[in-house]
């Protein structure tokens, strides 16, 4: 059985992470309909008294939940990259499965980045359409579709995914050329 090569890996992958970013949107988005629907037909209940501390404890929230988006991905590629591309770097040398087994490990770490960054995003929404649904707090309501957008931005294409492991191996040789002799 010959191994499979890169294009082969990253189109079913990319699917996946697809499928996993479209049902978290779709999760927000149907709460989100959920929540205003239920809002104008009055079915919210009585005004909750802690409705305004929580509206600030979601802006804060929705903040901290775009930033470590952002920055949480590109952490636990340097750190894969750290602990595990040399590695792979050091089976692979030389044999003719290489790009395809590194492929895999990357794409693998790629969806896990993606899955915790989204996530972020995803519980950020589902806290403001809360904040909107309790207190009828508009700003609430704007905030959680502006994440939703973030979370729609995040949807990977196989172009974006094919540049990027092209980009990560660049960077794993990079750091492998300027590793100490011996591993590091």
């Amino acid at each position: 059985m010959t191994e499979p090569d890169v294009p082969s890996i990253v189109g079913p992958r990319v699917r996946v992470m697809q499928l996993l970013v479209g049902g978290m949107a779709g999760g927000v988005a149907s709460f989100a309909l959920v929540a205003v629907v239920m809002r104008q037909a009055g079915l919210q209940g009585g005004p909750e008294p802690f409705a305004e501390v929580l509206g600030y404890i979601g802006i804060a929230v929705a903040v901290v939940a775009c930033a470590l988006s952002a920055i949480i991905p590109a952490v636990m590629m340097g750190n894969w990259r750290k602990q595990q591309g040399a590695a792979f770097l050091r089976q692979t040398a030389g044999r003719p499965e290489a790009p395809a087994v590194l492929a895999a490990g990357l794409i693998t770490a790629y969806q896990s980045s993606l899955i915790v960054s989204c996530a972020l995003l995803e519980g950020a929404a589902f806290l403001q359409l809360i904040v909107y649904f309790v207190g009828g707090e508009s700003y609430s309501l704007g905030i959680a579709l502006g994440l939703l957008v973030f979370l729609i931005a995040k949807m990977p294409t196989r172009d974006g995914v094919e540049r990027w492991l092209a980009m990560q191996r660049g960077l794993m040789e990079e750091e492998q050329s300027r590793a100490p002799e011996g591993g590091g």
